[in-house]
């Protein structure tokens, strides 16, 4: 059976949705057979990013409800080689239960190496999946805001998930933390969240251009180089925390 991670956060614009979507390309070109669900019903996200939405016959709801077989919810990216999506349904009342969808995701890992879920806050399927889940990464940005919410959400997941989630610090920009936070200290973020470290993303607005443009140069952006580094820390690679804003 393969591994199931979930990428999630407290609140919302954390960047939960680019690192679901850096994660499942890396694990494919690592070689891994990788599915990207997308947990997002009524605001889906993955279906764009990874230039599926016009081929999008079926979603995750219909497989779950039995009107189709499982492999006719995977939609090949034609933007990233190797990576597989499964679309969320556009209306969230028609959103499974959440024991529905952990048991829908346990059923996937058994077709792929890898199942990365994006699960948006405060979704109700977050105990549930976390609960299904392998690996659990948690997206924060350094404001005072996300870092109370995924506080907050690291005791939701403490009941949840038996494992160790780790923290992604996500687009942060020194100038920008110390203007709104009086200072640019991560010790303090990661203090605030209560988890480890994964990796820092910095803010780069060529990653979030070239990745809403489905277009590969966003590959080479600072920001795809920093997930890539944090996917491969989740999967037990030893890269080291550089000093300079732990990226």
């Amino acid at each position: 059976m393969g591994k199931i991670i979930m990428i999630t956060s407290g609140k919302g614009g954390c960047g939960v949705s680019s690192a679901g979507l850096v994660f499942a390309v890396s694990s494919a070109e690592a070689g891994r057979r990788v599915l990207l669900v997308d947990g997002d019903a009524g605001c889906r996200t993955q279906d764009y990013l990874a230039a599926t939405e016009e081929l999008l016959l079926y979603d995750l709801t219909d497989a779950a409800a039995g009107r189709c077989p499982l492999p006719r919810v995977w939609y090949a990216s034609p933007a990233y080689e190797g990576l597989w999506v499964m679309p969320a349904p556009l209306c969230p009342q028609e959103a499974p239960a959440p024991e529905q969808a952990a048991a829908l995701l346990r059923e996937c890992a058994c077709y792929f190496d890898e199942v990365v879920v994006d699960v948006p806050a405060r979704s109700p399927w977050l105990p549930a999946v976390a609960g299904a889940a392998q690996e659990v990464a948690v997206c924060t940005m350094a404001d005072p805001l996300s870092v109370r919410a995924c506080g907050l959400l690291r005791e939701r997941l403490a009941e949840a998930f038996s494992g160790e989630a780790r923290l992604i610090i996500s687009r942060f920009d020194a100038e920008e933390t110390l203007a709104v936070c009086g200072s640019a200290d991560l010790d303090s973020v990661i203090d605030g969240v209560g988890l480890r470290l994964l990796g820092v993303v910095p803010w780069d607005d060529t990653f979030a251009r070239y990745t809403m443009a489905r277009n590969l140069r966003g590959k080479q952006t600072d920001a795809w180089a920093a997930l890539s580094r944090c996917a491969a820390r989740l999967h037990g690679e030893t890269i080291p925390l550089c000093e300079k804003n732990f990226v």
